[in-house]
């Protein structure tokens, strides 16, 4: 085994002398001057006023799943629920045991659920009140967690909501990075008791995101010469991509081509919320495998079709919200599945 000595030897005056003329290696951009951008510092925290008289009511809910899935997709209300055990609410809900059958979607199975609501506590806000005027000496916390679950109601229905940030749907066109991606400018909030009263606190967050576009578009952004004449070769290409992302397919026709029903693959539509016009389709007798019809939602009129009560697979339909012109045809009800 060999060993190493260390030197007691000092480095020469010449040798120091050059160390002391060492400096950092200046950035190419003048010290990184070029990079630096200034910002305005705005204000983040706003003054709220609420009305001392409301009541939210506070519920308990319990929800039990008769059948397979995943009930975190699953509609409670059109109320402020916090995704656990508790509901708040402005006017009275109804109180007791409900089954409620969720109809089969994207990934998931059809599935029934039990869930129960009694109402746990009606929260005064004069409570509020009384402690920001020193009334009242402890917090009440659940006011505040009641009234800032319901200031989050409003972005979850209308934004990206990621963690505890919301971001817009759309990016800003300069916030382009390319390749399909783009930054989004969002925020969290949050409900703060101050010297001044009650305040609502903004924070601003930028985060990535995948654009929405169409697929074709992203595919051509992701892989390098993609073309659809050519779309066995980059097949693998293609599912590595899309690979966890969500894709939505959009029929792009108004009114709805007659050609629908050669599609005897077909075993789901889903078309709602889509504005189109024209009558509702015909030739679903000739689609062996459709089992889910979703046409809600649009500009669909006239009559409904009789040979949707010869669809032998079809075990859901909604064409709710259309301005149609008829009754439901007698002989739907011969739909076995329905």
């Amino acid at each position: 085994m060999q060993s190493m000595a260390i030197s007691s030897q000092t480095p020469s005056s010449s040798s120091l002398e050059k160390a002391s003329n060492h400096v950092p290696v200046k950035r190419p951009d003048r010290g990184g001057m070029i990079a630096i951008r200034t910002a305005r510092l705005r204000a983040n925290h706003f003054n709220l006023k609420f009305n001392p008289e409301s009541i939210i009511m506070h519920y308990d809910v319990d929800v039990k799943q008769l059948s397979t899935d995943d009930p975190s997709n699953f509609p409670l209300l059109s109320t402020a629920y916090d995704g656990e055990k508790n509901i708040f609410s402005a006017v009275p809900l109804p109180t007791g045991s409900f089954k409620v059958e969720v109809p089969e979607e994207e990934g998931t199975r059809f599935s029934s659920y039990i869930f129960t609501i009694k109402l746990a506590k009606e929260l005064q806000l004069c409570k509020l009140k009384e402690y920001l005027s020193g009334q009242l000496l402890d917090i009440p916390r659940n006011i505040l967690q009641s009234m800032d679950l319901v200031m989050k109601e409003n972005p979850t229905r209308r934004m990206i909501a990621f963690g505890r940030n919301f971001y817009p749907t759309e990016s800003h066109p300069n916030d382009d990075l390319g390749y399909g991606v783009a930054t989004f400018r969002g925020f969290q909030h949050g409900l703060k008791l101050t010297s001044q009263g009650l305040t609502l606190c903004l924070d601003y967050s930028v985060l990535a995101f995948h654009k929405r576009m169409s697929v074709i578009e992203f595919l051509q952004q992701q892989i390098r010469g993609f073309t659809l004449n050519n779309f066995q070769s980059y097949r693998r290409d293609v599912e590595d991509v899309l690979k966890g992302l969500q894709v939505n397919v959009t029929l792009r026709c108004d009114p709805l081509p007659k050609t629908l029903a050669n599609c005897t693959s077909l075993f789901r539509l889903r078309i709602q919320n889509n504005q189109i016009n024209g009558s509702v389709p015909t030739g679903f007798r000739l689609l062996p495998n459709l089992t889910f019809v979703d046409l809600s939602g649009d500009n669909f009129t006239g009559m409904i079709p009789e040979d949707l009560g010869n669809a032998e697979a079809l075990s859901y339909l909604n064409i709710s919200l259309n301005p149609l012109h008829s009754v439901l045809p007698s002989n739907i009800w011969r739909a076995p599945n329905l």
